[in-house]
């Protein structure tokens, strides 16, 4: 992974100068041509090991690139080559590419790294700035979300162009963000740069791309764009409304998250130990309770499977013991539940 320079590259106050779709005229490019296709990555999206912090470690990338269609990228340019990307950096000054991302539920989480699958990498360009930003998700009524935070940069140069969309460029947070009471948040990679001359006026000097699913692979809406229209300042739109297109953007976020406690469930503290750990033989958690409330202990594989459970009552300090002999070597979560909210934590069986 290459080294991240901190140059923070926001467009000031873009939130308040987004305007709506319908309030701009922008003609479907339906005749847009496939550039490249190439296998896809369904066995290649990375998947992070379990650590030993209390969340869950994960990549999350958008649900279609697990079904059978998106075996298959492409990029599609304009008119051609030489005019852009639908998905990157393009002569009608698309300056950014953003795509949903979802969970299953509400829930809290912290973001350390973006991936991103780049096509295209003009050497023209090379020293021009990416950077990647996270989006609040529209609103009930479409308006674009707050800025929530910006990666470290890179150079074009520093990108990572895949022939087969296999490979990912890393953009790391300085200080991981954190998103509380989510479902869905948007990754946007920022073009910006790629645009300006040493006048700082608006041309249109190279390209980056990024590997997408083929047309009618996904869905229109998860992939938007931010573009600048004339007169009117910046404007965004989806895909599918502005290319007539149904594809999605290999975009990923790694993340850390309590898989089996949403934001609906407080998460508690009843300094829980766990010992020994690593255990091989028998597991003892030990745990605070401030009444005489009923409390469960529970232990689980880290997708989510109940291996061991046992209720407990009483004040003060309380304990539960189980035998662990029989379980295979790995990391599992242990979790308390009582009256304040779900404790998680983890133990090692070896």
């Amino acid at each position: 992974m290459k080294h991240l320079l901190l140059l923070l590259f926001i467009v000031t106050g873009l939130g308040q100068s987004i305007v709506a779709q319908q309030n701009i005229q922008r003609s479907p490019q339906s005749s847009a041509a496939r550039a490249t296709t190439s296998p896809g990555l369904m066995a290649s999206v990375p998947t992070l090991d379990v650590s030993t912090n209390l969340a869950v470690a994960d990549t999350l990338f958008p649900a279609v690139f697990g079904q059978s269609c998106a075996e298959t990228l492409t990029n599609f340019v304009l008119n051609d080559p030489n005019t852009g990307f639908v998905a990157g950096t393009n002569s009608l000054f698309d300056l950014r590419k953003l795509q949903r991302i979802t969970l299953p539920e509400r829930t809290n989480l912290t973001i350390s790294e973006i991936l991103v699958a780049f096509s295209v990498a003009d050497d023209n360009i090379s020293d021009r700035i990416i950077i990647v930003e996270v989006f609040e998700d529209l609103d009930a009524n479409g308006e674009f979300g707050m800025l929530l935070g910006a990666t470290d940069t890179l150079t074009v140069g520093d990108l990572i162009v895949s022939e087969d969309g296999r490979a990912f460029t890393s953009f790391s947070f300085s200080e991981p963000l954190t998103l509380n009471d989510v479902s869905s948040f948007l990754i946007s990679v920022d073009f910006a740069d790629l645009y300006f001359n040493a006048q700082d006026s608006l041309d249109y000097i190279g390209n980056a791309a990024i590997w997408s699913t083929d047309d009618g692979c996904g869905d229109g809406e998860n992939a938007l764009e931010i573009f600048q229209v004339a007169n009117v300042g910046l404007s965004f739109g989806t895909i599918l409304s502005g290319w007539n297109l149904n594809l999605e953007f290999l975009m990923g976020a790694v993340v850390e998250r309590d898989p089996f406690t949403s934001t609906r469930t407080p998460v508690a503290n009843y300094t829980t130990t766990a010992a020994p750990n690593p255990a091989s033989d028998l597991l003892n958690l030990s745990f605070t309770a401030s009444g005489n409330d009923q409390m469960t202990a529970a232990l689980l594989s880290t997708d989510g499977r109940v291996l061991r459970t046992q209720a407990s009552s009483g004040s003060g300090v309380r304990s539960v013991q189980w035998n662990v002999s029989e379980l295979p070597a790995g990391v599992y979560l242990y979790q308390i539940a009582g009256p304040e909210g779900i404790e998680t934590g983890r133990v090692v069986i070896r």
